[in-house]
């Protein structure tokens, strides 16, 4: 490895990235053009990987949650694929470290890799990703998702065991009699979600696993429901992953019309479109307003200090993305929601996009913060980020009370 007279006139090798199965990921510079790219090395005796499956489906992509390929040799023993370098950190590390993320904002990645699904299904023949799990989801320094390791990808199966990671992977993918085709990956993608939402790896008994989702208090019900669907045992009764897009947009701007129609059954009608209107308006206050209470006495739960911890917060983000939450109170807690986060869990990557939200609401000092969370940007990780924030507090840049909740 890294010794052939091709790679040492080539590439520099600079540090092991990661390894695993019959694999390791290097981090290598191109000589020529003095560009970083990630350098996978496969083992040619490698039961899980096939090398040449992988830089033929490679071969065949061009989306951008997708690294490219630039390059592929034999190297000793091992087959060495050269792909685009994705500088950032796995969710599985980032999960590791900082616990669960903000509904919101797994709402949006879940939307951004059912596109690229969307995507792969739509191959010809189709592109079965087959390893949908944290660890092969790269979260970039500006906060973009990118999909990575695609070395257990197939086109469908037939009779035909293949490999992934239990309790991600369906159990389809483990029978020599099953037919594996696109539902897998919905499968996973599915168990996917539910660990960026708990923290939690999936059960590998897919019946105990359904009944932890559905006991979790970190998933929004109608987030439940898709879950659940895309988690049948039977791959035919799980969703397709554009009718599962559409459940997401009807999850966001979800009402319930239950109330309405008990109104309407119990009024005489005069005018329909004004009842209608009258009615719906009622049933939607009579709603946020019960959710909101329900809000505040979860979250709650999760007060230490006077300040609510990262399950009080991932609590109150739920209500707040889920469409749950009046106007007034929406912004309201999306602003307390950001000074938590850039206060007192000083994640300020995350605090960033609910400042943006508010940005034009009048809450006082959202354009210092935003400014702040701006400067941040070009910082590697929370350590960077902080020692700058001390040293603008040092230097009295910035009046310090400001970044402090009273």
């Amino acid at each position: 490895m890294y010794n052939s007279a091709y790679f040492q006139k080539r590439y520099e090798y600079i540090r092991r990235l990661g390894e695993g199965g019959s694999a390791c990921v290097a981090l290598v510079r191109d000589r020529n053009i003095k560009k970083y790219w990630a350098a996978k090395f496969v083992r040619k005796t490698g039961k899980i990987f096939d090398a040449d499956s992988e830089i033929e489906t490679l071969k065949a992509l061009d989306y951008h949650m997708f690294p490219r390929i630039v390059d592929a040799f034999n190297e000793g023993e091992d087959i060495c694929i050269i792909t685009d370098y994705v500088d950032g950190e796995n969710l599985k590390s980032y999960l590791d470290r900082e616990g669960p993320l903000p509904v919101q904002i797994v709402i949006k990645f879940y939307e951004e890799l059912l596109e690229a699904l969307i995507y792969l299904h739509s191959r010809s023949p189709s592109i079965l990703y087959l390893d949908m799990k944290p660890e092969n989801i790269m979260l970039t320094k500006s906060l973009e998702i990118k999909l990575i390791d695609f070395g257990i990808a197939r086109t469908i199966l037939t009779n035909n065991k293949c490999f992934g990671t239990k309790g991600y992977s369906p159990p389809e993918q483990y029978s020599n009699e099953a037919i594996v085709d696109e539902k897998a990956d919905v499968f996973a993608l599915s168990m996917t979600i539910y660990t960026l939402l708990t923290g939690k790896v999936p059960k590998t008994d897919l019946i105990s696993q359904q009944i932890a989702i559905k006991n979790s208090s970190k998933i929004p019900h109608e987030l439940k429901k898709i879950l659940l669907k895309c988690s049948d045992k039977n791959p035919a009764k799980r969703p397709r992953p554009k009718d599962i897009l559409t459940m997401l947009k009807s999850m966001k701007k979800g009402r319930n019309t239950s109330v309405v129609i008990m109104l309407i059954g119990a009024i005489v009608v005069i005018n329909a479109s004004i009842l209608l209107t009258v009615g719906h308006n009622i049933a939607r206050k009579i709603e946020t307003d019960r959710n909101l209470k329900e809000m505040i006495n979860l979250s709650n739960e999760h007060v230490m200090d006077g300040e609510y911890d990262r399950d009080g917060i991932n609590i109150i983000c739920g209500y707040i993305n889920g469409g749950y939450l009046d106007e007034q109170s929406r912004l309201l807690y999306t602003y307390k929601v950001a000074l938590n986060l850039f206060n007192v869990q000083k994640d300020y990557y995350l605090a960033y996009p609910y400042l943006k939200q508010i940005e034009k609401s009048g809450y006082a000092d959202v354009s210092e913060y935003l400014d702040v969370c701006e400067r941040m940007k070009g910082f590697s990780d929370s350590k960077d980020i902080i020692k700058f924030f001390e040293e603008e507090i040092e230097e009295n840049k910035y009046n310090s009370d400001k970044y402090r909740r009273k």
